[in-house]
């Protein structure tokens, strides 16, 4: 894997905007509807509203067709699951 491709980190932290993550050029920024826009993979790192954030914010993003790219979610709080993004199967 080229970590090259990894864009950015999304965070509704609004302290941590506009930082980096640890050992990275890789920034944080706020979350919304623009950045998720060319992010083609989302990788979840947030163990207790992961499920509540995917359903009510990733996939209604997809459904409205506001993340065009987006091919993959990874999910990490039970275990490592990817899920591919198919619009005929959402």
């Amino acid at each position: 894997m080229n970590l090259k491709r990894i864009k950015k980190c999304i965070d509704l932290n609004p302290e941590k905007s506009g930082r980096f993550l640890q050992n990275s050029q890789i920034s944080i920024v706020k979350a919304s509807q623009e950045e998720l826009k060319d992010i083609d993979c989302i990788l979840m790192a947030m163990s207790i509203v992961e499920k509540i954030v995917f359903e009510n914010e990733i996939l209604r993003f997809f459904k409205e067709n506001q993340c065009k790219n987006l091919k993959a979610v990874i999910k990490t709080a039970k275990k490592i699951e990817l899920i591919e993004m198919k619009k005929d199967e959402i």
